[in-house]
């Protein structure tokens, strides 16, 4: 990802486009700066004058890194620590003062921020001054040194090969065409001598899964952990060559859902929401759009980002209803331990649009029919419309 930093040195002539393209090459988990400088390419002074003279950022000379507090580095999740090579090393009520190689890495924040629930000041410090506090505090084996025009690669297995120059070969004569005569072909067979071949009995057909499997039984899914949350448009193009096991009674789809249409305020409709999902799912949440964080408005303090990847992102971007195991993700097993309880087996994300925008998203857990849960979504989107106009 290039950020405005990386811009700012390219416009800078600190390191060229060609150099930026090979280090993205690169299967570092690190950032974009750390490989420029681990390649040699541009300095570590050139970086840290960037980012004080040019981008007017905050910076630290070294010292605040030689001390820092136990409490301080366990505030954020040491893993998203050894992922994004990041060191924090002051932190109070409110905020957290972060060491950064890219102080202009934005994603990162929102990733640190959401799970601290703290403010996030980005401080820009020397590169080798951040890598041997990381070493220090983490012991992440990040090289130390960055001298431009030398590569600084400690893993091998990711250093390009070096370049030798082929010795040319000597052209080996062709060898002797040998005499080449004609061998006689076998005769045909007769008609007498052909000889039949039994057709094979056809076989029946591998049944994956049964038609009968999608049951109201609490083990349904069980049998498919490893699908992940999967689209019911996607199952319902998959074609058994075999006849499907016959279902006693189809569930019904239909939702009692005149309270949510007779509501004339806020109150009413959120009110008139919650008793329809009680009747479908155990444990459900009505999430509003802010800015860029879903909210709930019912005091309990939820707050989740939109620009950090999960399945409430998804759902939100692309406006269609997500129905499934919950994805893993940072973001995912945040709010699953503020929920506590057990991890839901299936759950029902569906987005509630007016005029193709998404205001609010429902979150249901282990919903046995998820057009139930659409049907009120749907019905809650009317109701807010109807408000509004």
């Amino acid at each position: 990802m290039r950020t405005e930093l990386i811009e700012t040195l390219l416009k800078a002539g600190v390191v060229r486009e060609s150099q930026v393209e090979r280090a993205l090459e690169y299967p570092f988990s690190t950032g974009l700066v750390e490989r420029l400088l681990c390649l040699g390419y541009g300095s570590e002074d050139d970086v840290f004058k960037i980012i004080k003279n040019n981008l007017k950022l905050k910076v630290i000379e070294g010292s605040e890194l030689d001390n820092i507090p136990q409490n301080v580095l366990e505030s954020v999740p040491s893993d998203m620590i050894t992922m994004n090579h990041f060191l924090p090393f002051y932190a109070d009520e409110t905020k957290i003062h972060i060491a950064f190689f890219d102080p202009t890495k934005d994603s990162c924040f929102n990733e640190v921020c959401f799970f601290t629930s703290k403010r996030i000041v980005p401080f820009g410090v020397k590169a080798s001054v951040l890598a041997k506090a990381l070493n220090k505090y983490f012991n992440l084996n990040v090289p130390e040194e960055f001298k431009f025009g030398k590569e600084q690669i400690s893993d091998p297995a990711l250093t390009p090969p070096p370049l030798v120059e082929k010795e040319p070969v000597a052209a080996k004569p062709l060898p002797p065409i040998p005499n080449m005569k004609e061998t006689p072909k076998p005769p045909l067979p007769t008609i007498e001598e052909k000889k039949v071949t039994p057709a094979l009995k056809p076989q029946e057909p591998e049944i994956i899964f049964e038609a009968s499997s999608f049951s109201d039984d609490e083990d349904t899914f069980n049998d498919f952990k490893d699908i992940g949350g999967v689209a019911e448009e996607t199952l319902q193009e998959v074609e058994l060559s075999i006849e499907p096991t016959p279902v006693a009674e189809e569930q019904s789809t239909y939702v009692d859902t005149t309270s949510i249409e007779l509501a004339t305020n806020k109150e009413q409709i959120i009110s008139a929401v919650n008793n329809e999902l009680t009747k479908i799912s155990k444990r459900f949440m009505l999430l509003f759009v802010k800015y860029e964080e879903l909210i709930t408005i019912d005091g309990s303090g939820v707050k989740i980002p939109l620009t950090v990847p999960s399945f409430f992102k998804d759902v939100h971007d692309s406006a269609k209803r997500f129905y499934g195991i919950p994805p893993k993700s940072y973001v995912a097993d945040e709010f699953f331990n503020k929920l506590g309880g057990s991890l839901p087996q299936i759950i029902c994300v569906v987005p509630v649009s007016i005029e193709n925008e998404v205001f609010a998203i429902l979150y249901a857990e282990d919903v046995e029919n998820p057009m139930q849960a659409e049907d009120i979504a749907e019905k809650t989107a009317e109701a807010f419309d109807r408000l509004l106009s």
